[in-house]
């Protein structure tokens, strides 16, 4: 369904821009392929998909957006459902309808060729039939009424006529579009781009015809005489009376390159913005305040969550080390004595050598020497076995006197 509103879309717009700009302008081949490209343009965007990404809150004041799904969306769980049944069968019925008008309008013209006369006139094959029809033409074949051929011919201007329709391959065109109406005969749209292709070919028809015979007035007589057309099939190339008033406009008129041009620049926007309203799918990227909160509210939780340090108190500095001990100064030498009093005859006492002075110690033994643990004091057996002893041995000695 979505492809079918999308696809109505870009018809709509493109066979507007059509008839507001081109229709009218002598720029018969830029049409022909504008309105061929336009359908087929039109029928193929919605398959294609494009994606942009726009922050639109920039756009906003507030500046943030909420980014929650819509009420009723995928999101919430509603489930799409498909077409009920009687949809597909009116569509199918349709096509079928469709599809026999057009097969039988080319049986028509397949038994036309098989039961006519056939003859080459002025390198064209011409079908003559007994019906009385007006002149036209498909695919590579002129179809003209015998009678009126034997009588009168082919007015030049209307063999030229239907000859560009030949060489130009018109017929091919007006089948394509019928093809189109059979799967998409409920669009009413294409109607409108079956009747501009048509008359496009008859101006594309009536531009040639105009070069090879440049006068006007009298093919304007002829276009009026073979305006009353008595059968009419849709897949052929004929006169048209509801053409008639417009081709004769268009006859007259003058071409303007530089209006055709503007006109033309004018498609390359519309075509943009078909793009993006049709094929294109915009992600909006917007702020929404509540992952801000969410962060928030989850930062809140870790830091909770985290035990509290507890303060690990800073160790005191040792304690300075005692200086070491300075070692007292050397005892200065004593005097010499005075030399004793000697007798007569006696020698003198010489006098004695001054006692050198000790040897430093180092700070280390010294501090060895007071850190030495004290002795341990012998038990008290000790001291009464060495009395005992002395007893024993001051006995001896008095026994032995």
């Amino acid at each position: 369904m979505l492809y079918l509103i999308k696809s109505s879309i870009g018809l709509l717009a493109l066979i507007a821009f059509y008839y507001v700009f081109l229709e009218k302008e002598k720029a018969f081949v830029f049409n022909r392929f504008f309105l061929l490209l336009a359908i087929s343009f039109s029928l193929l965007l919605p398959l294609c998909s494009f994606e942009f990404a726009f922050d639109w809150s920039k756009l906003l004041i507030g500046g943030e957006v909420s980014n929650k799904p819509a009420v009723g969306s995928a999101a919430n769980g509603v489930q799409k459902t498909g077409w009920p049944e009687w949809i597909y069968l009116i569509y199918f019925s349709g096509v079928a309808v469709m599809a026999i008008r057009f097969f039988v309008g080319l049986t028509r013209i397949y038994l036309q060729i098989i039961n006519g006369e056939k003859i080459w006139y002025k390198g064209i094959k011409v079908v003559l039939l007994k019906d009385k029809v007006p002149v036209h033409s498909f695919w590579n074949r002129l179809f003209i009424n015998e009678n009126s051929f034997e009588k009168h011919g082919v007015p030049d201007e209307i063999f030229a006529h239907e000859k560009n329709h030949i060489n130009q391959r018109h017929s091919f065109d007006v089948i394509l579009v019928e093809l189109l109406r059979v799967f998409f005969w409920f669009n009413p749209i294409l109607i409108f781009f079956q009747r501009a292709v048509k008359l496009n070919h008859e101006y594309l028809a009536d531009d040639k015809a105009v070069q090879n015979n440049p006068n006007i007035p009298a093919y304007k007589k002829l276009l009026l005489d073979h305006a009353i057309i008595l059968k009419r099939d849709p897949l052929v190339s004929t006169f048209n009376i509801s053409f008639t008033k417009k081709r004769l406009d268009m006859l007259s008129k003058k071409k303007s390159p530089i209006s055709i041009a503007l006109k033309q620049l004018l498609l390359l926007p519309m075509v943009l913005l078909l793009v993006f309203f049709v094929s294109s799918s915009v992600t909006a990227q917007t702020t929404d305040p509540a992952p801000k909160e969410e962060k928030a509210t989850k930062a809140k939780k870790t830091k909770a969550a985290k035990p509290k340090a507890i303060p690990i108190p800073p160790t005191p500095p040792s304690p300075p080390s005692p200086p070491s001990a300075v070692p007292a100064p050397p005892a200065p030498p004593a005097p010499p004595a005075p030399p004793a009093p000697t007798r007569a005859g006696e020698p003198p006492v010489p006098p004695t050598a001054p006692v050198p002075p000790a040897p430093k110690v180092a700070k280390k033994a010294k501090e060895a020497k007071k850190i030495k643990p004290a002795k341990k004091a012998k038990p008290a057996k000790t001291e009464k076995m060495a009395k005992e002893k002395a007893k024993n041995k001051t006995e001896g000695k008095q026994q032995a006197r």
